[in-house]
């Protein structure tokens, strides 16, 4: 029996192609259950408390899609430890929200600071490359909501404020029946618009004006110097 010549370039060539095949796994690749590591998102989290993280958790994953928390920051010591057991132990975490968003290796921004953070924040985050996810409400003034657009505008960025009402499975049918009327055109001109004062959020989220000033609590003041 006659054995045929395979040259040593061929040899190898062939060998190189099936270890690659043999070696590159389901993990890398993507495919049933494994999300490739090209299509998972890197977030970085500013702010611990109630509602920091959960817009990631609802918002950011999407079918065929994952994230992965690298960072979570927070002036409070005791929310940063409850972060790191929410999160894990692989999450790094941080007391300057600057150093969050100047790493190379985060890919989106959650911000769930008191609101009047948001601008200054989000900005900052538009500046670095980085897609935001913001919580409501947006900012406390129009000029400041106006600079934020400006900004995701001249930076290429994606922008989304955390309503729950608006996105995915929390699209209730009132909700999508309100958008319906809405976009019908049936709506009078409307002249303004009126808030009621006695709405908690207005006053949780906004903040009171007339508030005394109080001492920097002892569990901040160690954990503010980065």
């Amino acid at each position: 029996m006659s054995r045929q010549h395979i040259s040593r370039r061929r040899f190898l060539a062939t060998t190189a192609t099936t270890a690659a095949i043999t070696i590159v796994s389901r993990h890398v690749l993507g495919g049933r259950r494994h999300t490739p590591p090209s299509e998972i998102l890197t977030a970085g989290l500013i702010g611990c408390g109630g509602q920091g993280g959960e817009d990631l958790n609802t918002y950011i994953r999407a079918p065929g899609g994952d994230y992965k928390l690298l960072a979570a920051c927070d002036v409070d010591k005791g929310r940063l430890d409850r972060a790191r057991r929410k999160f894990g132990e692989h999450v790094e975490l941080y007391t300057d929200w600057r150093r969050v968003i100047e790493r190379k290796d985060i890919d989106v921004i959650s911000i769930a600071t008191p609101p009047h953070w948001h601008a200054l924040m989000c900005i900052a985050a538009a500046q670095a490359g980085k897609d935001i996810l913001c919580e409501k409400p947006m900012t406390r003034f129009i000029a400041e909501g106006r600079a934020v657009v400006t900004a995701v505008k001249r930076y290429g960025r994606v922008f989304q404020i955390g309503t729950s009402g608006r996105f995915g499975a929390y699209k209730s049918s009132r909700s999508r029946t309100i958008h319906k009327i809405m976009r019908s055109g049936l709506l009078r001109y409307c002249p303004a618009v009126y808030i009621q004062q006695g709405f908690f959020p207005v006053l949780r989220y906004c903040g009171k004006v007339n508030l005394k000033p109080l001492p920097v609590p002892a569990h901040l003041t160690d954990h503010c110097q980065s």
